[in-house]
């Protein structure tokens, strides 16, 4: 059973990131499919980009069939260190190893590309709020990364529709995003 309430705003992101994690997409596969279907919209009106994506974690929409599917674009997944998160090029999860994380990586001699080169950001995160917040799962990898980008660079928070609450907690560093989806 899901708890249905947030805590308060002021509870801390410990307390959020309890409360998120405790939050479980009920069809997971069709959620997926559906966010698939909203970015393949966007990213049809938009022309050829460099885009960081990712790779989802099993409570993380699975980003897979539209890096696969979708032409005219350059996709870039990240690879963690201990400390940091770099972009390389990555076409299709076949052509990736296990990460850090468990998490399908590029290999290390895949094209590197810095943050600034970056058109389009797709950001995974514990929870938005659609204020357009986000709370990421505490190592601080993406908000380092994304305060990297170059100044406009659109940031699209993706997550499954019971991770996007009003509000999340934040702080001075945290990036907001530009836009989530699924679109509220």
């Amino acid at each position: 059973m899901q708890a249905t309430s947030p805590p308060p705003l002021d509870s801390g992101k410990a307390a959020w990131r309890k409360w998120l994690r405790a939050r479980t997409e009920p069809e997971p596969g069709k959620a997926s499919a559906a966010i698939v279907r909203e970015l393949a919209t966007l990213l049809k009106s938009l022309p050829a980009s460099r885009i960081a994506a990712f790779a989802g974690m099993p409570d993380e929409p699975d980003l897979w069939p539209l890096i696969e599917s979708t032409q005219g674009h350059e996709w870039f997944l990240p690879r963690i260190s201990e400390t940091e998160m770099n972009f390389h090029a990555m076409r299709s999860r076949h052509d990736g190893v296990p990460g850090v994380f468990g998490i399908i990586e590029p290999h290390t001699s895949a094209a590197r590309i810095d943050a600034p080169e970056i058109d389009l950001v797709l950001c995974p995160g514990l929870g938005f709020g659609r204020d357009l917040s986000r709370i990421g799962r505490g190592k601080g990898y993406y908000d380092r990364w994304l305060s990297r980008l170059r100044p406009g660079t659109p940031i699209i928070g993706v997550a499954f529709p019971c991770r996007i609450v009003d509000a999340v907690p934040t702080d001075a560093h945290d990036i907001r995003m530009t836009q989530l989806i699924p679109s509220a």
